[in-house]
């Protein structure tokens, strides 16, 4: 014979009550209003890895070229600040040992978003592009180049700082508060 259902039994079954539902939404409001700042920082971490490892990127195909083809090549932007009209790689197509936007194109990259900013300094040399000998070395008369991918705000400590070295090693690390391009 089935049993009946005691009180106690059938008001379990019937759910949560409003109160109930209203302390689970506030606990929830809570937990995601914690979360929200470090999810933000970790995007902005994020965004400077990818911006420094396409302007890193970009470097290494140049040299890379460079050295394959025998030829010059570099990355060129517009300016020294070159956040707002992108940059590009380019091969020395005529042999005339300098780079134009006439020269042979590899790739293109944006304009950076968001109001993070990519700044150079070609120490000896033209801010406005890096380039690289068929030795891979950096081409003279720039004798060091460093440049600042900077975040929106402007955290030196948090933002990324690629150096390239007159033999053409190409580093990257952390923290723009020693570089010697435009600070962030």
């Amino acid at each position: 014979m089935p049993r009946k259902a005691s009180k106690q039994g059938m008001r379990a079954a019937r759910g949560f009550g409003l109160i109930e539902l209203f302390i689970t939404i506030a606990i929830a409001a809570i937990l995601v209003s914690a979360a929200v700042p470090g999810f933000q920082e970790l995007t902005r971490r994020m965004t400077v890895s990818t911006n420094t490892n396409d302007m890193v990127g970009a470097l290494t195909l140049a040299k890379a070229e460079a050295t394959k083809r025998g030829v010059i090549a570099g990355v060129m932007g517009s300016g020294a600040n070159w956040t707002l009209g992108g940059y590009a790689v380019r091969v020395d197509s005529n042999n005339d040992n300098t780079l134009t936007v006439a020269d042979e194109l590899l790739r293109t990259y944006p304009a950076i978003e968001n109001q993070y900013t990519v700044k150079t300094k070609v120490t000896g040399g033209n801010d406005a592009q890096i380039a690289f000998t068929a030795s891979g070395s950096l081409m003279l008369p720039a004798t060091a180049a460093d440049i600042n991918v900077c975040r929106p705000d402007h955290q030196a400590a948090q933002s990324a700082w690629i150096h390239v070295a007159p033999s053409g090693e190409i580093t990257s690390r952390r923290n723009t508060a020693s570089s010697p391009a435009p600070g962030c």
